[in-house]
């Protein structure tokens, strides 16, 4: 080849490797923000009547869940999306709600987090609570960063289940 083709084929090679390593990290970013195109939290909620309490387990995606803590009380996530289980637990207060009948909030204590593969898994209980049957719950996680959030509250009470779902603006309602 003569030394304009090559000085030519030396530009396009350069020019495509850049071109690749720009298009690789645009993908990467397209696949990190659309990871999951469903966005949905999913809260177990049990009654244990040896120990009068009512255990909650919450399903979160983790990206979802690294981003809002960090909105929420500006701490910085980790790669893996981690936060610092306080601040985690300070989110979740605010936005994972049980009442009493007459509307009264009750307790939640944290009994830790873990982090599955994209997933979070919360647990939370009220050691003050009565049967759940009349209680009241909102779940109003990562509604300030999806339009499309649902959240999901499912029950287990005395054989029976049942399933409240929660979208933007919905308020408290009853567990039956």
């Amino acid at each position: 080849m003569s030394t304009p083709v090559r000085a030519h084929w030396r530009v396009t090679r350069r020019t495509i490797a850049l071109l690749a390593v720009s298009a690789a990290g645009v993908l990467a970013t397209t696949a990190t923000a659309d990871a999951h195109p469903i966005h949905t939290t999913v809260a177990e909620l049990s009654y244990n009547p040896a120990d009068r309490a009512v255990r909650v387990t919450l399903r979160v995606f983790a990206d979802d869940f690294g981003a809002e803590v960090s909105r929420y009380t500006g701490v910085t996530p980790a790669a893996d999306h981690r936060v610092p289980s306080a601040e985690a637990f300070r989110y979740v207060r605010a936005t994972f709600r049980l009442g009493d009948r007459s509307g009264r909030l009750l307790p939640l204590v944290s009994c830790g987090e873990r982090w599955v593969g994209e997933v979070v898994l919360v647990c939370l209980r009220s050691p003050s609570a009565k049967e759940p049957r009349g209680l009241t719950v909102l779940s109003a996680l990562l509604f300030e960063i999806h339009g499309d959030q649902v959240n999901i509250v499912q029950t287990r009470l005395g054989g029976r289940r049942s399933s409240l779902l929660f979208t933007s603006g919905d308020r408290a309602r009853a567990i039956r």
